[in-house]
């Protein structure tokens, strides 16, 4: 886990590994990922990743048939 200078943490936190703390913690939990999201969240992260070129190229479908283009 990396963290930036300065930061503070509250009691019962867990932080993943290969995370990143860039501001303070004030809640309580189970926390992972860059940027720092609650590990249920940052595990959704990671697994929509290796498909976000399909997922782009179909965006990019439906924006043209809808004459939405991106500009």
């Amino acid at each position: 886990v990396v963290t930036a200078g300065h930061i503070s943490i509250t009691d019962n936190v867990v932080v993943a590994g290969r995370s990143a703390i860039t501001s303070d913690i004030r809640e309580p939990g189970v926390y992972g990922g860059y940027p720092l999201e609650p590990q249920k969240e940052s595990l959704r992260t990671i697994a929509s990743l290796p498909h976000l070129k399909t997922i782009r190229k179909q965006l990019n479908r439906v924006l043209k048939h809808l004459n939405l283009e991106k500009e």
